[in-house]
Parts: structure tokens; sequence; C-alpha cells
């Protein structure tokens, strides 16, 4: 009894510490996303439909994503390092962990911060826009609150780790 008790705290602090150290889940990225958004969880994945009519779908692949939008582009986003990558349409996109964010930059030469703001997230683009995103049931609104002459911004919708 005397050498089972240690053993069950080490058991239990090691697998604290392995959860700890766990990565984030691959975010959901998706790129050039115009004008305002509402994002719910649709069975393994997410539809996002914007103010412009174009829905995306996104659902698992392999360990990221695969979105698919109503206009004909698809893109997959993997885990890349610390962060993912996203390809497809022509353009790429490399998220990776910045503070309490990410940051997101694009082949086309834009780069997006997106950081925690409140229960939601704030994005900034190089190109001047600024989307705010916050919990919505399921999901997530975004509210794109300055607009610019460029081709949308980078959306990140983070993923909630399952258990």
């Amino acid at each position: 009894m005397k050498l089972l008790l240690p053993a069950l705290l080490f058991g239990a602090t090691a697998t604290a510490t392995l959860q700890a150290r766990e990565p984030c889940p691959v975010p959901v990225v998706i790129p050039s996303v115009k004008g305002n958004a509402t994002t719910t969880k649709f069975g393994d994945g997410y539809i996002t439909r914007t103010s412009d009519g174009t829905t995306y779908n996104t659902s698992k692949f392999g360990s990221g994503w695969i979105t698919r939008s109503s206009d004909g582009k698809t893109y997959t986003t993997t885990k890349f390092g610390d962060g993912a990558i996203t390809r497809g349409n022509g353009q790429q996109v490399t998220t990776s962990r910045f503070g309490s964010g990410t940051i997101n930059r694009s082949s086309d030469g834009t780069t997006t911060t997106t950081q925690k703001f409140g229960d939601g997230s704030i994005s900034r683009s190089t190109g001047g826009a600024s989307v705010t995103s916050s919990r919505f049931g399921s999901g997530y609104i975004s509210r794109e609150t300055s607009r610019t002459k460029d081709s949308g911004v980078t959306r990140v919708i983070p993923v909630v780790k399952e258990r």
C-alpha cells in the first residue's frame, strides 16, 4: 500500500502534464472571406455563411480540415509545426501561434493576426480590414468592422478540443 499511493500520484501527475503539453487542435482556416459571417457546428465540421451569399462547408480531413465553398473553391488545412498550413485555389496560408492567438501569412502577401477578445476573437489584416468574432450558440458570428478593396480576410475558427 505504501508503494501504491506514490505510483498513483505519479501516474495522475504524468497524465495531467501530458494533457497540458498536448498541442491545440488544428484550427479551421478559411482564406479571403468577405463580409459578415455566421459559423455553426454541423456534424464533425462547420458551415460558414457570409453576407455576400457564399457558403463554406468544412469537414474533418485526416488530422485537419477540408473546406469547400459554394463558388467552387476548395481548401485543405493540415497541421504544420505548432500551427497549420492551408492550401487551395492557388493560395497558401501559414498559421502559427502568436501570443494568445494566431498569425496568418498568406502567399498573396497579406498578414492577419487573430487574438482572443472576450468570448471570441478579433482579427486585423495588413490590408486594413478588421473582423470581430463572438460566440453564438454552437458557433460564431463574425462582423467585418472595416472594409477595404482587398480580396477578403482570412478567418480562423478556433476548434474546441474534444475529450
